[in-house]
């Protein structure tokens, strides 16, 4: 018979596969009636020299009642194994003193029964009482002169293998539903992490879209103020301004077609996406920032080195934000953009005077949806970032970027 694990609203448990065979029940009436013939029709009884046939009736009796009081409860063996040893055992006990030299036969059932079915500890406990029980009554029944030496010791021994029979089945049986548990166990931490996995994506996809939204848009709104005011009287101011909206809303068509793109596609380098930004794109994205009036101005400390792709994109972003904010709340700021190149993190700052000179920046405290998304983007790879306005006016920036950093 093959076992698996089983769950239902009963609980859960190692219970018998039995596609194709007899399902436990009937294994169990099986068992009990063929125990309850062996005892009916091999009864060893112990008849005096004169014996009525009265007396031979109510003997027969007895043995018979007896006979089914051994196997009948075995029905129960699964669900009750204890009380069936013990009911068994009684009955077993009675015969084998007052009527007949009883077979072990159901006892050495019930016995396997409770070493199988029941927990581990009763099982132990029941199965140590039993032996001693049983070895203390043969030996009773050995210096009474019932029984011969010999029975004793095959019956002690039969005991003893049935016992450790089953307590080898039940250690089987608990390995095996261990091991279901634990491959249970995997499984749903292998859902878990991939739902992890799945939000993290999510999270990371919207923050690009907010980024790139946030910075397409606002440049577009300002140069399509601009080129709407200066159109009567100065026509090239907005023609640059058609230009400049025509530059972002294409390197925003580019950006979203890759995100798009890793949206419909297992593979996120999949043919016709093109990589993401990082610091070597800070050329093409001052630009579109000067031409929307802010005054940027970069300064860079030594060189890249090759920064690994997840935290060259972040450095991108937290630029491209802070460089978005000035040009919607300071668009005549002068901003100062400072790259640091370290052997162990890459510090970048970006501050401005607020506009005219005034301080006209309105950020507040830093606590707008942009800044919350480049904090989280610098905390995503083990970064320090700090955000807020500058003593003198205007507002700063700084994200500091460990090189040794990953993504967590």
């Amino acid at each position: 018979m093959h076992y698996g694990v089983v769950h239902g609203p009963g609980g859960g448990g190692i219970r018998p596969v039995t596609a194709g065979r007899l399902s436990p029940a009937a294994v169990d009436r099986l068992l009990a009636g063929c125990v309850t013939v062996v005892l009916l029709i091999n009864p060893q009884v112990q008849v005096g020299t004169e014996q009525s046939e009265q007396q031979s009736g109510l003997l027969g009796v007895a043995v018979g009642v007896l006979a089914l009081a051994q196997g009948v409860p075995l029905l129960w063996r699964r669900r009750w194994p204890a009380l069936v040893l013990a009911g068994v055992g009684t009955a077993w006990l009675i015969a084998q003193v007052f009527v007949t030299l009883a077979s072990p036969l159901g006892l050495w059932v019930a016995l396997y029964s409770l070493m199988v079915h029941a927990p581990r500890r009763v099982a132990e406990l029941g199965g140590a009482a039993t032996i001693a029980g049983l070895g203390s009554l043969e030996l009773a029944l050995l210096y009474t002169g019932e029984t011969r030496p010999e029975g004793v010791v095959w019956l002690i021994i039969g005991t003893l293998v049935v016992a450790l029979i089953g307590s080898a089945v039940a250690d089987r049986r608990s390995r095996l539903a261990a091991l279901h548990e634990r491959a249970e166990f995997l499984e749903r931490e292998r859902a878990a992490l991939s739902r992890q996995a799945v939000a993290e994506e999510r999270l990371r996809i919207a923050r690009e879209l907010h980024d790139l939204v946030a910075h397409s848009l606002s440049t577009i709104a300002i140069q399509s103020s601009t080129g709407r005011l200066a159109l009567p009287e100065h026509p090239n101011v907005a023609l640059g301004a058609l230009e400049a909206i025509e530059l972002c809303s294409r390197n925003a068509t580019r950006e979203l077609r890759q995100l798009l793109g890793v949206l419909r596609q297992a593979d996120p380098v999949g043919p016709g996406l093109v990589p993401s930004p990082g610091l070597n794109d800070l050329e093409a994205l001052l630009t579109a920032a000067r031409s929307t009036g802010v005054d940027v101005r970069l300064e860079v400390d030594g060189t890249a080195g090759g920064l690994p792709p997840g935290l060259d994109l972040v450095a991108y972003r937290v630029v491209q934000e802070a460089l978005t904010n000035v040009a919607r709340h300071a668009a005549t700021a002068v901003v100062e953009v400072s790259i640091r190149y370290g052997d162990k993190e890459v510090v970048i700052d970006v501050s401005d005077d607020g506009g005219d000179g005034a301080g006209a920046v309105t950020l507040g405290d830093g606590t707008g949806h942009g800044i919350i998304g480049m904090r989280e983007r610098v905390r995503s790879v083990g970064g320090e970032f700090t955000a807020g306005p500058r003593a003198g006016g205007g507002f700063r920036v700084t994200a500091r970027l460990p090189l040794a950093g990953e993504e967590r």
